[in-house]
């Protein structure tokens, strides 16, 4: 099994600005010829996306490249993040 890769607690947090979350649809809809549409969970899970953004100096966007690109196989892989929360 793959180990998961964290995210280096020495680089900065996204920042609030640009922050979204996307659930992912779980649902399949099929039109019927009659009737109502069908309605189906397609996944019991799935992965919610999230859209940041980071605020780099030249140095830390350079550790972070490398990390993105060896850690986190260029995004292939899941990775830790605790993300910043307004709670």
């Amino acid at each position: 099994m793959e180990e998961i890769a964290v995210y280096p607690a020495f680089l900065p947090l996204p920042t609030y600005r640009g922050y979204g979350i996307i659930p992912t649809d779980l649902i399949q809809r099929t039109e019927m010829e009659s009737g109502p549409a069908r309605q189906r969970r397609r996944f019991t899970q799935a992965p919610t996306v999230f859209s940041v953004q980071w605020n780099f100096s030249a140095s830390q966007f350079g550790i972070f490249e490398g990390w993105y690109r060896f850690k986190a196989r260029e995004g292939a892989s899941f990775f830790r993040i605790k993300l910043q929360s307004a709670l």
